[in-house]
């Protein structure tokens, strides 16, 4: 299980926790498994961003997509999602950085599926709502899509209701999607959508599951 490590500075860390039973957890005891490198400006005295791992295994290497930013000359930290592989989950080599054009505060909850002959990175583009992107392969290449599930209503009662932290899943044939709401009183819930892979490399998302 890869999870967000946090120091008391609020440096953030991709760590790792093993178990022979999903049950009960150990700390890997040589973590973190993964800190950005200086390209992305981390560092462990003060708060920077490196978490929301998402992992996936195909053609028996895996992959981790994570949540980081990237310094820049003027104005605050820009979004990104760093691409790891690995073939032991201990070892991470960095593969590369994704920026969306459409995205300019932060690329959280990294969500990848491989469908067809294509990659598709999903995310939360923070303030608006869970946005998308497609490659040929699970490294680079990455074209945006734009935004998939907006935000509901301006402003909004609740600062952080966009559709966030979505996931893509199959069931009995069908596929679907899921985000987290928190509107009308700020409580977080969950909603999920019918979702379909059209011909020309989009998805659509359909009505949702009441």
């Amino acid at each position: 299980m890869l999870y967000t490590g946090v120091n008391e500075n609020v440096a953030q860390a991709a760590c790792l926790a093993v178990s022979d039973d999903l049950y009960h957890f150990k700390k890997y005891e040589n973590n973190p498994v993964y800190v950005p490198g200086a390209w992305s400006g981390w560092d462990a005295g003060r708060w920077s961003d490196c978490r929301d791992s998402f992992c996936l295994k195909h053609d028996g290497v895996f992959y981790q997509y994570v949540y980081v930013s990237l310094p820049q000359a003027d104005g605050p930290n820009a979004p990104a999602t760093g691409i790891l592989s690995s073939t032991d989950m201990i070892h991470w080599k960095e593969e590369g950085t994704v920026r969306m054009p459409a995205c300019t505060h932060a690329a959280e909850s990294p969500f990848v599926v491989h469908h067809g002959e294509s990659w598709y990175l999903f995310y939360t583009n923070c303030g608006y709502g869970t946005a998308y992107a497609v490659s040929d392969n699970p490294v680079d290449g990455w074209q945006s899509l734009g935004m998939l599930l907006e935000k509901k209503g301006d402003p909004p009662a609740c600062p952080a209701n966009v559709p966030s932290c979505a996931e893509v899943f199959s069931f009995k044939g069908n596929w679907y999607i899921s985000c987290a709401q928190r509107e009308p009183g700020c409580e977080q819930y969950l909603e999920i959508f019918k979702l379909t892979w059209n011909h020309d490399g989009t998805v659509t998302v359909g009505d949702r599951l009441e």
